[in-house]
C-alpha cells in the first residue's frame, strides 16, 4: 500500500477534500467524508474503505483520520496505486502551498 498524508485544521478539511474531487475525479463522497472527519474524537483513529475511478481504473482507497488534537485530525490516503498515492500527495502539497501550510 502507498500513503499520502497531511495534518489538517479541521476547517481546511472540506476545502481540501473539494479540490481533490475537482482535480482528481474520483467520485469522492466529499460531504460524507467531512461529516466523517469532523465526527471523530480527539485521540481516535478511523478508517473508511471506499471504491475509487482513477484514471478509467476502479480502486481501494482508505480515508483515515486521527484526531491528533480538537480540530486539528491528521488524514490518511493509502491504496495499492503508486500513481494515485503521488497525484494525492500532490494536491496535498498544492494546498499546502496555496493556504500556506
Amino acid at each position: 500500500m502507498f500513503e499520502a498524508s497531511m495534518n489538517f485544521d479541521l476547517d481546511n478539511v472540506e476545502p481540501f477534500m473539494e479540490q481533490l474531487e475537482g482535480q482528481l475525479k474520483l467520485g469522492l463522497p466529499v460531504a460524507e467524508l467531512v461529516a466523517f472527519t469532523r465526527s471523530t474524537a480527539v485521540d481516535d483513529d478511523r478508517m473508511k474503505i471506499l471504491s475509487v475511478r482513477f484514471r478509467g481504473e476502479t480502486t481501494s482507497l482508505d480515508y483515515r483520520v486521527f484526531m491528533d488534537d480538537v480540530e486539528a485530525p491528521d488524514l490518511y490516503f493509502f491504496t495499492p496505486s503508486e500513481e494515485l498515492s503521488r497525484a494525492i500527495d500532490t494536491q496535498l502539497k498544492d494546498f499546502a502551498d496555496k493556504h500556506g501550510l
